[in-house]
């Protein structure tokens, strides 16, 4: 019994490959939401200086949203709840960050809150 060999088939791969920079950018964005809680926690327990770190849940969340975009532009299309994803967790870094910031700063956030008392 002798097997016929199949003719050989041609690869067919994508012109343009899918760019990481999207699933880094989500990465950096988890990473800093996993700081500022981290921060935010260390604040409630009574460790005011902690605070002094939020910069850095404010730069992963910059950093996340910056490569999230420029991964959704360049390369070929990527799914979209990948970008989705990767803009919500940026955003809510950058936002948690900025909080932070108040908290460390003393910003005034209210106006009528900081004129009561």
């Amino acid at each position: 019994m002798s097997h016929a060999a199949l003719p050989p088939t041609p690869l067919t791969l994508p012109a343009v490959q899918p760019s990481p920079l999207c699933p880094l950018g989500g990465a950096l964005g988890i990473g800093g939401c996993l700081a500022a809680t981290g921060i935010f926690l260390l604040g409630c327990a009574g460790f005011d200086a902690a605070f002094v770190l939020s910069i850095v849940p404010f730069l992963l969340g910059v950093a996340g949203l910056a490569l999230t975009v420029a991964g959704a532009i360049a390369g070929a299309p990527r799914e979209d709840m990948q970008v989705v994803a990767g803009l919500f967790v940026g955003l809510l870094s950058l936002l948690a960050g900025l909080l932070e910031m108040a908290v460390q700063y003393k910003w005034t956030l209210f106006y009528a809150a900081s004129q009561a008392g």
